[in-house]
């Protein structure tokens, strides 16, 4: 055993030492670096094993631990007792799986803390999703190679066989856990810059949508708008290259529920002119065309209630009761609704025109 966690070591080492070396070589090229001149700093294990799981590094390390822990297992059956095979077999297999839970759930943790919230520059920052890449390597050979050697393996031992699976699927179970809670936080994060720029935009949007100085032809958005559509567009463009498939379907439905909600609570904060409201027709337009690049259409039909709000300046009082009554606004919370309508510029005496309606 002691054997085995010695390579286990050894091929950690080699990992780190080749992504520091090809990390010197890369700010060679930049020139901001003298490849050879300067010693590798020396880390420690945790340190070492997030250097690793953020590089390409990762899943060589990850194949080269189990053909090792094969290796052993080989080595076991034909050396040990028939009396200690079974146990020795067994152990072997669990130090494994004890070392890879220890080098990923480690360095989920510290790359979960690392993740920006809301004051990053651009999806760059977002090294976690290199994480989520290397690990997803990882759980793809424990299932595909790792736990069908199991099974063949200790076929004639079949209560250690079904304690050894277990313990895989238990460290699967580990990983999915904390890889959807590392992608909620890095959601929180790409969402939050996107409210910090509307936040700081503020009083920009403010008198576009109040001054009748401001009003504009339909169809043409703001320049407020087209800056967070940029960001839209960098974050999507980020999701759809780092994800695919079913993860990347259910992460844009996420990231789409998100920025449909804090759309909505941005646009609650301003007054609207109604000779202002081409300019909010034009800007929600403009969003919805974004997100349908998303191919998600339970996002499209978020954006398409998000447009249809606009109907709630566009009419007087009396007609009110009628537009909210009818789809897609008739679906809409009716707190949310009541929330808009006193957005209203006309507010004030519109209330007491219609009482049972605010």
């Amino acid at each position: 055993m002691e054997d085995l966690r010695f390579n286990f070591k050894m091929i950690r080492d080699e990992a780190a030492s080749q992504v520091q070396d090809d990390v010197a070589a890369e700010s060679t090229i930049r020139g901001d670096g003298d490849i050879g001149k300067a010693a590798k700093p020396r880390l420690d294990a945790a340190a070492k094993d997030l250097l690793i799981l953020g590089s390409i590094a990762a899943e060589d390390m990850f194949s080269r631990m189990i053909d090792e822990t094969k290796a052993a297992l080989t080595r076991a059956f034909k050396l040990s007792t028939e009396d200690s095979r079974q146990k020795n077999s067994k152990d072997i297999a669990d130090e494994l799986l004890k070392e890879l839970q220890k080098i990923l759930e480690g360095s989920l943790a510290s790359a979960k803390r690392a993740i920006p919230n809301g004051i990053q520059k651009s999806t760059k920052d977002f090294k976690y999703f290199e994480f989520v890449t290397n690990v997803s390597k990882a759980e793809r050979l424990l299932r595909t190679d790792f736990e069908p050697y199991i099974a063949s393996h200790f076929r004639d031992w079949h209560s250690t066989r079904e304690e050894v699976i277990k313990g895989i699927k238990g460290l699967l179970d580990m990983l999915e856990y904390e890889l959807g809670e590392g992608l909620c936080a890095a959601l929180d994060g790409m969402t939050s810059r996107i409210s910090r720029k509307l936040g700081k935009d503020k009083t920009k949007w403010e008198n576009s949508l109040k001054s009748q100085s401001n009003s504009t032809r339909l169809g043409l958005t703001s320049e407020m708008c087209e800056d967070v559509v940029s960001i839209i567009n960098e974050q999507k463009k980020f999701i759809m290259a780092k994800m695919s498939g079913k993860s990347q379907r259910e992460y844009l439905h996420a990231y789409g529920s998100k920025l449909y909600k804090v759309l909505l609570e941005h646009f609650q904060n301003f007054k609207i002119n109604p000779d202002c409201v081409t300019q909010l027709i034009s800007d929600l337009g403009r969003f919805a065309e974004c997100v349908a690049e998303f191919n998600v259409p339970a996002i499209d039909k978020k954006f398409e209630v998000l447009k249809a709000i606009t109907t709630i300046f566009m009419v007087p009082p009396n007609k009110l009761p009628n537009i909210l009554n009818e789809d897609p606004l008739a679906k809409v919370d009716p707190e949310i609704k009541r929330a808009f309508i006193k957005k209203r510029s006309d507010y004030e005496t519109a209330k007491n025109e219609i009482p049972g309606l605010f």
